[in-house]
């Protein structure tokens, strides 16, 4: 399809010549609005942790480190699954099965004719090969999905802090204008 800004290709010129070849057409527009907020000491990004220890609040970043880690440990010890079946094996197992089948039914009768250098016998090995892969593909396969491990998320506004980040750059500032 030719398209351009407020144009696109008209279908009915490949039936008539004489219609135009490009008619105009609504302008579409996506976007994807994207937010970012950083704080940065010495030119190494700063997570909300390594920010509330640069301006002293220890005592608070290593309770929200703590609850943190409670969390992952109630997370590993109390982890649950839920079971899934593996329904692309199961997809690609039964044609892969039904083929092997009908390469061994048709390649028992060449199998050991002399004429055609034991390609029957070739095909029979591929396809006992495809049906036991088939056999053992098509079986209930299960596996255990598990929760996304938890991630820190950030628990102070980004409005807060900033005013942490501006209080912090301020009493630097005193300090060494005061010296």
């Amino acid at each position: 399809m030719i398209l351009s800004g407020g144009s696109q290709f008209n279908f009915a010129y490949l039936i008539d010549s004489s219609q135009p070849l490009i008619v105009s057409s609504d302008i579409s527009t996506d976007y994807k609005y994207i937010y970012t907020f950083e704080i940065k000491h010495n030119g190494e990004i700063l997570n909300e942790l390594q920010l509330l220890k640069l301006v002293g609040l220890n005592d608070k970043a290593n309770e929200l480190e703590t609850d943190f880690k409670k969390e992952l440990e109630n997370y590993y010890i109390n982890r649950t699954y839920t079971a899934k079946k593996d329904l692309d094996a199961q997809t690609f197992a039964i044609p892969l099965l039904l083929a092997g089948v009908i390469m061994n039914i048709g390649t028992l009768d060449k199998m050991y004719d002399s004429n055609n250098n034991n390609l029957g016998a070739w095909w029979h090995i591929f396809g006992v090969g495809a049906t036991a892969f088939g056999i053992f593909a098509a079986k209930n396969i299960n596996y255990k999905e598990y929760p996304p491990i938890p991630t820190y998320q950030q628990k102070y506004t980004n409005k807060q802090l900033q005013a942490l980040s501006e209080s912090y750059n301020l009493r630097i500032y005193n300090e060494i204008k005061n010296k």
